[in-house]
């Protein structure tokens, strides 16, 4: 029987996030999944990130999520914007059996690109004053699962033993120098760089695309 911690770090989620939700705990349940969920929320998403794994400013920088007293075999975090159905909760909770670190993709609001990136592209980022993300074209003809070097994580999965090897905070990242300029991370590509520097890949799974609700103006 599998665990899974569902994270939800936020505070404001739509209907339509909701009826995903329900209706997908009642299938992971119906299919014999145990289920948590926790949700958490702060104005620095940094630490609404790290309030779903439990941690605290507490307990130090060798500190465990759950401070090590909640059993788990999958953490998963769905950011409040993104939308999913069952099947393709319970195919991300399953791909981590062979990938440690796995996500879905989802586009960005301009619906040309994924939420990725696939290389540190310092030259592009030099030009352009930030890193190439992902073309929506990119991942037609790619294989299944693709090694990238971040990915948002709206829709993202780590299984246990995984975060227990980062050090607290695992959501930051020291100011990064390019030739003079000065590059500061968001917290998802934070826990990314973290993750590589640990020694995982992040993995996508270019069929897994989800959906990602964002206010259009017409």
């Amino acid at each position: 029987m599998t665990k899974v911690i569902i994270a939800l770090p936020g505070r404001t989620f739509s209907g339509g996030f909701m009826l995903n939700l329900l209706e997908t705990v009642q299938t992971l349940k119906s299919k014999n999944y145990t289920v948590m969920i926790t949700n958490e929320y702060s104005s620095y998403v940094t630490y609404s990130r790290m309030k779903t794994l439990g941690l605290d400013v507490r307990r130090g920088a060798d500190q465990k999520p759950f401070d090590g007293k909640i059993d788990y075999d999958v953490w998963v975090t769905i950011d409040s914007d993104i939308r999913f159905t069952p099947e393709q909760l319970i195919e991300l909770i399953e791909d981590t059996n062979t990938y440690p670190v796995v996500s879905g993709l989802y586009r960005m609001e301009d619906l040309k690109h994924y939420a990725c990136v696939k290389e540190w592209n310092v030259d592009y980022y030099k030009k352009m004053g930030s890193f190439q993300f992902a073309q929506i074209d990119d991942f037609e003809k790619a294989p299944k699962f693709v090694p990238v070097a971040y990915n948002g994580m709206g829709f993202f999965a780590c299984r246990k033993g995984v975060i227990e090897k980062l050090k607290y905070p695992y959501f930051s990242y020291p100011l990064i120098e390019i030739d003079g300029l000065r590059e500061t991370c968001s917290e998802d590509v934070s826990f990314c760089k973290n993750l590589t520097d640990a020694g995982f890949e992040v993995i996508v799974n270019t069929t897994l695309r989800v959906g990602h609700e964002k206010t259009l103006v017409i």
